[in-house]
């Protein structure tokens, strides 16, 4: 049967086709990016509290995905990633490099701030990721914001006619690039639930929950339209030491590993000694009073405790405290880098202390 076309629309606008109900176009299969979860066309909101490490867990999607290794233990369909970090960009670029496995996987990151709100933008972004398709030879499995926040200038997230906006923009995005799952950060807010207009939850197809734990983190998928909810799987942000080059000296990087809520099974997450990054968390964690820290005092325990110590003793005293703070300071930054902390020149803030996060303000 031959669905009649009743009307269509002027001025360039696409025709509306109506159908009868008994002779309704095939629905697309559903392509599966990570099985039983995500699939390809959907729009997924991975939100959290500051500081659970929202970014490591998207960057390890984004590994297993461009190297096709099961994420969280689910199979994935390997094909090209695109990550646009919007914010921490080196810090990003870091952590992608310090988790991959294989040097040639299709991982494709970008230092930009697209407006999602507008469609123009989109759509030029639409045609930059065409052309990893034709290099791949392959459409992407992966688009990932970091964060959304800073993907909406100027626009503001409790606006139902903003979000509206933003929303409209990953469809369109979707639609130009239909291999692709499209996942954006987000924050909650301090109730609990995803920070911003009701109109962001209600277009998403899946909502992944990332929730602080005694030392493991928990991802619930709290909302979904074509999968199970109340799914778990649990992660643990582990230190992973690294070199730019191989005469470089080493880094290290916050990462998240696959774990088990009574941490059973953790075979793939590395058997090392705490990092000094990891040991400064733990100290400024121990500090704390209400998640603020006074950063002198905290440097001056890590001294005291030998997490930052000289190296060199013949070095004076004015130069064994300029080293031991700037290792400290490299420390700060690295768990700034991976959202665990934020600090400045007095003050060190952690868990609840952390602010609420600011869209538009600098990285």
């Amino acid at each position: 049967m031959v669905d009649p076309t009743p009307f269509t629309r002027n001025r360039g606008r696409p025709a509306i086709a109506l159908h009868r109900l008994d002779a309704l176009p095939q629905p697309p299969v559903r392509e599966e990016i990570v099985q039983g979860l995500i699939a390809a066309g959907e729009v997924v909101a991975l939100v959290g509290p500051a500081g659970t490490g929202k970014s490591a867990v998207a960057q390890r999607l984004a590994i297993c995905t461009a190297e096709g290794r099961p994420f969280l233990g689910r199979p994935v369909l390997q094909g090209p990633v695109v990550y646009i970090a919007a914010e921490r960009w080196g810090g990003t670029a870091r952590r992608l490099r310090a988790i991959q496995k294989k040097i040639t996987a299709p991982v494709y990151i970008a230092k930009a701030r697209p407006n999602l709100g507008e469609i123009a933008e989109v759509k030029e972004l639409a045609e930059r990721i065409s052309r990893v398709c034709e290099h791949e030879r392959r459409c992407p499995s992966l688009i990932i914001f970091d964060t959304l926040a800073r993907c909406m200038p100027g626009l503001d997230e409790n606006s139902a006619r903003d979000m509206g906006k933003v929303m409209e923009g990953l469809a369109v995005l979707a639609d130009e690039v239909s291999s692709a799952a499209i996942i954006f950060i987000h924050h909650t807010g301090k109730n609990g639930d995803t920070r911003g207009s009701t109109a962001l939850l209600g277009a998403v197809d899946l909502e992944l929950q990332v929730h602080n734990g005694n030392g493991v983190k928990r991802l619930e998928v709290t909302k979904a339209n074509s999968v199970a909810e109340d799914q778990e799987f649990f992660v643990r942000l582990v230190p992973v030491e690294f070199r730019e080059h191989p005469n470089s000296d080493p880094e290290t990087v916050i990462a998240a590993f696959e774990a088990g809520p009574d941490e059973c099974d953790r075979t793939d997450i590395p058997d090392a000694a705490p990092s000094r990054s990891e040991l400064i968390l733990g100290l400024v964690d121990e500090l704390a009073v209400d998640g603020k820290a006074d950063r002198m005092a905290c440097l001056s325990a890590a001294r005291d405790r030998g997490i930052v110590k000289d190296a060199r003793s013949d070095n004076s005293p004015e130069k064994a405290l300029k080293n031991t703070a700037e290792q400290f300071r490299k420390a700060l930054v690295e768990l700034k880098d991976a959202d665990l902390i934020r600090f400045d020149n007095t003050t060190i803030l952690v868990g609840v202390g952390l602010p609420p996060h600011k869209p538009h303000g600098p990285p």
